[in-house]
């Protein structure tokens, strides 16, 4: 029976993750993740087609995608999108596909904190513990059905310290010192805030004793960043590499900066309010004492926290999600404190009061997640019925990312071949609105009435910030194509309105307005795979 309780708990959570992605409307965030995705598809099927080695060639293919299909976003790192891109092959593009893909990450995810704790243990109990710990918690279920970069970058975050910590203990062989680098070099490439995997280990290299293992640890660290480093080129080489960093260096509203009391205490509060809002501060306590009583593997689980700790306060910019590869240092020492308590009478109590609250916190998660985390619905059935409509380019009036998940349900239609135009065309153009819908061949607009957006709120701490500037400006166009006869309304579905344009001119050129180098770019190429022949 005890071999068989871990199987029916993967089972469990594997169908409970499954059946929420199936019933979640789209994130924005995930359609700008599942859009690179099915470029990547559709640029290993046009190479196919006229495979070419010529960097010119394939070049003007991805600027002429980016140029159709603006929300582009080839800064992010790819390994989660390749995943994505292979599922797609398979199992048909869509951002349902690419959840699942994650849902299946999410249980190794759990697996490896299983068998990372079995291996400070030796026994099932507080393995158990942990992985339970971990699937609990709020984020960790909004993140496994999702289809983003958390779920990636935890697996190979806490793989690489499975595979140091056996290095360090002397008992990889060449087989587990190659899964180390290659753990390095998958995180890595899982998500920009990967990158602080590389001082975690360096400073455990630094406060390792054993020469011999030091060694090692830095030769597969050096080993990963010759893997990394054609990469790194090539992000270099398309400017694409400080990206990320200027995309996420400004502070958004209400983010404490690190020269603040709060700036310090925000990924705590974080942990403890939303990662793990009904036993934060216990696994913080548990977690301390471990390390203060030296328990197998400590000087790993302090280092891996406070690196990852201090390097995510530096940054302005502030998210509830940016540690997440923090949270199995707390999970795995407090699941083995945990397991030692039920050891010892007066103790037991312990680990029964934080089971049961870990059963409200599971609930508390997928309810967040399920009705609380309201995502966009009715983007396939807008962008299908454009598509089949139009003879001229989209435009979106969406403000905060929200028109992504149209950009992708278009995309994947394969039947569109015009342009999709964001609303930072709208927020930068000079002219008229009229001017604007000639100039860029506009004939649909898909927009949503100003009173149903632009309102971000944090359920944590009860702040609400609303982004007015932007905003006003949106708003200003939704009313004047409600009140223009220029404008005919065809389509309303869960909020979302989608306007005709009745003076409509196709565009000379094939360009559009990048919102991210705030300037236009044009292609020479109607169709994307024309640049590769």
């Amino acid at each position: 029976m005890k071999f068989q309780l871990p199987i029916l708990i993967a089972i469990v959570w594997l169908f409970v993750m499954i059946l929420i992605a199936v019933n979640r409307g789209h994130g924005p965030d995930e359609a700008t993740h599942a859009m690179v995705g099915k470029f990547f598809k559709d640029s290993f099927l046009a190479w196919l087609q006229n495979p070419t080695l010529s960097y010119e060639k394939i070049y003007n293919y991805a600027t002429a995608y980016l140029v159709h299909y603006p929300k582009l976003s080839l800064h992010y790192t790819p390994l989660p999108q390749m995943m994505f891109a292979v599922a797609f092959l398979f199992f048909g593009t869509s951002v349902l596909t690419a959840r699942i893909v994650i849902a299946l990450l999410s249980l190794v995810f759990l697996v490896v904190v299983y068998g990372f704790t079995y291996k400070l243990t030796k026994n099932q109990l507080p393995s158990l513990i942990a992985a339970v710990l971990m699937m609990s918690s709020p984020l960790i279920i909004s993140s496994s059905v999702a289809a983003m970069q958390e779920i990636p970058l935890i697996l190979f975050f806490t793989l690489a310290m499975f595979f140091y910590y056996k290095i360090s203990l002397g008992e990889a062989d060449l087989k587990y010192k190659i899964f180390f680098v290659l753990a390095v070099a998958m995180c890595v490439l899982s998500k920009w805030q990967g990158i602080v995997i590389l001082p975690t280990l360096l400073m455990l290299i630094i406060v390792e004793k054993n020469s011999k293992v030091r060694k090692e640890l830095f030769v597969g660290l050096l080993c990963a960043g010759i893997l990394l480093a054609p990469y790194y080129y090539l992000q270099w080489k398309t400017g694409l590499l400080l990206m990320p960093l200027s995309l996420n260096a400004p502070a958004e509203p209400g983010d404490p900066l690190w020269y603040t009391a709060d700036g310090w205490l925000y990924y705590l509060k974080i942990f403890t309010l939303n990662q793990m809002p009904m036993v934060g501060a216990v696994l913080v306590l548990l977690t301390a004492y471990y390390i203060k009583k030296k328990i197998l593997g400590w000087k790993m689980f302090l280092v891996w926290i406070v690196v990852v700790y201090v390097a995510l306060t530096f940054l302005t910019n502030k998210d509830s999600r940016y540690d997440i590869s923090i949270m199995p240092a707390f999970v795995i020492p407090s699941a083995v404190m945990l397991w030692k308590f039920m050891e010892t009478k007066r103790l037991r109590k312990i680990t029964f009061v934080v089971m049961v609250l870990l059963v409200v916190q599971f609930a508390f998660g997928v309810y967040v997640t399920v009705v609380v985390d309201k995502s966009l619905s009715g983007a396939d059935v807008a962008a299908k019925y454009v598509v089949s409509k139009t003879k001229g380019n989209i435009l979106l009036q969406h403000f905060y990312g929200v028109g992504t998940p149209f950009t992708f349900e278009i995309a994947r239609t394969e039947k569109f071949s015009g342009v999709v135009l964001r609303n930072c065309l709208i927020e930068s153009y000079n002219g008229s609105y009229e001017q604007m819908m000639k100039e860029y061949g506009v004939e649909y607009v898909i927009a949503k009435p100003f009173s149903e957006l632009y309102k971000t709120t944090n359920y944590i701490y009860g702040t609400e910030y609303v982004y007015m500037g932007e905003a006003k400006k949106l708003n200003d166009f939704y009313n004047y194509m409600a009140g223009s006869e220029k404008f005919a309304k065809e389509l309303e579905i869960d909020g979302i309105v989608v306007f005709r344009y009745k003076d409509f001119t196709a565009a000379s050129k094939v360009c559009n307005y990048i919102c991210s180098t705030n300037s236009v770019m044009c292609t020479n190429f109607l169709n994307p795979q024309d640049a590769l022949s």
